[in-house]
């Protein structure tokens, strides 16, 4: 049989659902040789189909009551120890697993699958109940070290046989030939009664009297259109080179195939009282300014810059290490030693070595995940230069952040962005030329050049136009520009400066040009405040641009200096593993901190996140991934000789978490009022949470937003040896509903952001549709970023600071959202209102005439 189980009819099919195709064959691939014909599509949709009733088969078996004195007896005493939906699970996994391989498929070879996946099972519920914690431990790195759930079986039962530090291990007796035959036969039983229309066992053709297991026609029809269903919904959206439909309806065909089952959405959500109120929106006209916005966002042409798409290549095929692409040549990965040489070693030279050999071997899958994602771009981007010009549609998230329903767009990292160029251009002009020359200074960020004057900005410019020019002739051979911040942007503008200065006033530019806010989430907050703690997000007429990055680091690196000495002692100690560096005093961490040094960088992120209601957890996992890991792989890659926060993860992480503490106590000191806003903003949802309802708002832009968190009563059931990679082929998700009540936590925890995603959301659709209104069309975003043509951006920019005033003059957001959950509650429980007012902040005394001259809010 095939493995694929693909469609006959996929014949003619565009691009979108052609790829599509290929993408899914790839993922099939891949399942089979990891896991088996079960953890394909096809063989998920059989599994989906019928493990309601293999599971209840098996509760029906199991009410039996055999003699004492027989197998079965203490068979069923083993199998009460699972869960029924689990031995369904391990059921037809195995009963599928062979299906798809010819010749595999014996009736003896299904049996000892079969009573493997039970025993399988069997030893991970007795390792997880003896000892949890190195189950979890054991579960965890086979999941990351290994693909074939077959490998990590074996895997686990060394790892659990030979034990942790503290000498506890786990072994269980297997069950021999003649118990495996018994346990086999019984599922394979079970199986064949609960499923008589998809398996079958016949007559080997070659060998008389072997029997074979197989799939019968009518379970192949059932995977077949599975995959195609597969197929047709999820079409790999291309670039389109005719102008997407307006949205004018909520529901719309996006895919430029007929037979595609997709319809996209207007909001990404499935909640009906969402999809409704945006309905109803679209109906009224309410919403008539945001999807105005989006219509002339999606209608923009664009063009493949190729110069840049030639050299991207180029760089990749040389390996060039550019930021972004990925390298050619895998790193290179000790060998593992054999076991004499191994053993002859100290305990800390083993670790060293299989840490070492883990985390080269972590960043080789990475880079090699990120070299298929590559090349799927560049082939679109090869085949997308041959159009004159190409759109890509776009919807939005239930916020109204605007997405790209094509995976290549603007929006994407830097490689893939300096690949865009208007299909319109306009001459330059003296002034476009200046904002060019700003722009070029931006995406290089020398020096942080960025954080300077525009004045010095397009001085920089000036000064560095040798070294430009140089870049732009030979750039395979001038590396300068690979140091850029954003190095195929920054070429790219290069590029595009030579060439008009070249040419002259009069040249034709196509480049978009970026605008991007200040730190955009503490704008909105500070706006909704008026915070006058807003100048150092450039929302005052400042002589140069301040940096809130830099004034929260340097209180941040105070707060730090201020432990130098204090012994008192950081984390709590685990009594169970008195080893583990879970505490330090804080003066050692203090010392760590400074001697790598409290900077803009380090602090960049919490700041960003802190308008999103970011916890003091959520920026210590920030500072372990943005930080210590990296400086991990340099140690690996041999680019630093130790690792400057400590040996272990446990060290990472204490320092992770000591850095949180002191840079989230300079923010909230820094930006008192959005602290307090936030904290209004949480009272206000678990409000109206205690009546099992959503806080909503309408946004500046006309449209309803929903806070809508539920807990989810959905039944997870999984195998012990599958990953999170395949979940979705190797989990059955029973779903059951949803609980009526909204959940409180969850609500309150994504309030912040959600709301202030839909307010820069609003100011970016308001912006659009303003800018269209003065025949500025070609316009290019990404959330609180703007790019358009160089001699637009003047206007442009004012526009977009005119229409932000005037939003916060219109809208008292606080104000408007206190008065939607009043109404919203019962009156009897009004009362639940007063804590979240008593919260509310003060407004401060932030002018918003200001914003008009704010020359560096959006640049």
């Amino acid at each position: 049989m095939d493995t694929s189980v693909l469609p006959n009819d996929t014949q003619g099919f565009h691009t979108e659902l052609q790829l599509s195709l290929d993408k899914l064959q790839k993922r099939e691939d891949r399942a089979v040789s990891s896991a088996g014909f079960g953890s394909t599509i096809g063989g998920m949709a059989i599994t989906s189909n019928y493990i309601g009733k293999v599971t209840e088969a098996i509760r029906e078996d199991l009410k039996e009551r055999p003699r004492s004195n027989t197998y079965v007896f203490r068979l069923h005493r083993f199998l009460r120890k699972l869960e029924p939906e689990v031995i369904a699970l391990a059921l037809l996994q195995a009963g599928l697993q062979f299906c798809g391989v010819e010749g595999k498929s014996t009736h003896r070879d299904v049996v000892l699958r079969i009573a493997r996946a039970i025993n399988d099972e069997l030893w991970a519920v007795n390792l997880l109940k003896t000892n949890r914690v190195l189950g979890t431990q054991i579960q965890k790195k086979v999941k990351e070290r290994y693909s074939s759930t077959e490998v990590r079986v074996k895997a686990a039962k060394k790892l659990a046989a030979k034990g942790d530090a503290d000498g506890n291990s786990f072994v269980m007796q297997e069950w021999n030939n003649y118990e495996m035959s018994h346990a086999g036969n019984w599922g394979m039983t079970i199986l064949q009664k609960a499923m008589p229309d998809v398996f079958e066992l016949t007559e080997a053709a070659v060998f008389k009297g072997e029997r074979m297991w197989r799939v019968t026609d009518h379970g192949l029809d059932l995977a077949k259109a599975a995959v195609r269903e597969a197929v047709l919904k999820s079409p790999v959206y291309q670039p389109r080179t005719e102008p997407p439909k307006p949205w004018d309806t909520f529901i719309m065909r996006v895919s430029e195939d007929d037979r595609t089952l997709d319809r996209a959405q207007l909001i990404r959500t499935f909640h009906k009282d969402v999809m409704s109120a945006a309905k109803h929106g679209m109906r009224t006209g309410d919403m008539a300014p945001a999807v105005k916005g989006l219509n002339v966002l999606q209608a923009v042409p664009f063009t493949i810059n190729t110069w840049i798409l030639d050299l991207i290549i180029d760089c990749y095929n040389q390996d060039i290490k550019v930021k972004g692409v990925p390298f050619r040549e895998e790193l290179e990965v000790p060998a593992r030693l054999p076991d004499v040489e191994f053993k002859a070693k100290s305990v800390e030279e083993r670790r060293l070595l299989a840490k070492t050999i883990r985390g080269l071997n972590k960043a080789n899958r990475a880079n090699a995940a990120d070299t298929v994602q590559f090349v799927e771009d560049i082939d679109t981007a090869q085949r997308t230069a041959t159009a004159e010009r190409f759109y890509t549609p776009m919807n939005w998230d239930w916020r109204t952040r605007t997405y790209a329903l094509t995976r290549f767009n603007f929006q994407r990292e830097d490689y893939v962005r300096s690949m865009f160029l208007f299909a319109n251009g306009k001459p330059i002009g003296e002034e476009g030329l200046k904002w060019l020359k700003i722009h070029v200074a931006n995406c290089g960020d020398f020096g942080k050049i960025s954080k300077r004057t525009f004045e010095e900005r397009e001085q920089w410019t000036d000064a560095n136009l040798t070294d430009l020019v140089s870049y732009v002739e030979a750039p395979l051979v001038n590396l300068g520009w690979t140091k850029a911040d954003k190095p195929f942007l920054f070429l790219a503008a290069a590029r595009e400066l030579v060439s008009a200065i070249d040419a002259g006033t009069s040249y034709v530019t196509h480049l978009p040009t970026g605008w991007d806010g200040a730190c955009n989430g503490v704008q909105h907050m500070c706006l909704m405040t008026r915070d006058p703690q807003g100048r150092l997000v450039n929302l005052t007429n400042n002589p140069a641009p301040l940096d809130v990055y830099q004034v929260v680091a340097d209180l941040a690196k105070q707060l730090i200096e201020a432990d130098l000495g204090n012994m008192t002692l950081f984390g709590k100690p685990d009594d169970d593993k008195p080893d583990r560096k879970t505490f330090a005093p804080r003066d050692e961490l203090a010392r760590k901190a400074l001697a790598f040094g409290v900077d803009r960088k380090l602090c960049k992120r919490n700041v960003m996140t802190f308008s999103y209601a970011s916890s003091e957890f959520g920026m210590s996992q920030q500072h372990f991934e943005d930080t210590m890991l990296p400086l991990e792989l340099k140690v690996l890659k041999k680019e630093l000789e130790a690792h400057p926060f400590g040996e272990n993860v446990d060290e990472w992480k204490l320092v992770s978490r000591y850095l949180a503490q002191m840079i989230r106590t300079a923010i909230t000191q820094v930006l008192g009022l959005p602290a307090q806003a936030m904290a209004f903003m949480q009272k206000l949802a678990k409000a109206l949470a205690h009546e099992g309802k959503p806080l909503k708002w309408v946004t500046p832009a006309g449209v309803t937003c929903i806070n809508r968190y539920h807990e989810s009563t959905t039944q997870r059931v999984e195998l012990f040896a599958y990953d999170k990679g395949v979940k979705v082929r190797t989990q059955i998700t029973i779903a059951t509903g949803y609980e009526q009540a909204i959940a409180k936590e969850k609500s309150a925890a994504g309030i912040a952001a959600n709301l202030t995603h839909s307010m820069d959301a609003s100011h970016l659709l308001l912006s659009v549709g303003a800018a269209a209104d003065e025949g500025i069309t070609d316009i290019a975003t990404v959330h609180d970023s703007y790019g358009c043509l160089a001699c637009d951006a003047p206007r442009l920019i004012d526009i977009i600071r005119i229409t932000l005033k005037r939003m916060y003059e219109d809208h008292d957001v606080l104000t408007e959202l206190l008065e939607s959950a009043r109404t919203d509650l019962t009156p009897a429980n009004h009362w639940r209102l007063d804590e979240a007012i008593a919260a509310m902040p003060q407004k401060g005394t932030l002018d918003l005439t200001e914003i008009l001259s704010a020359k560096y809010a959006f640049a």
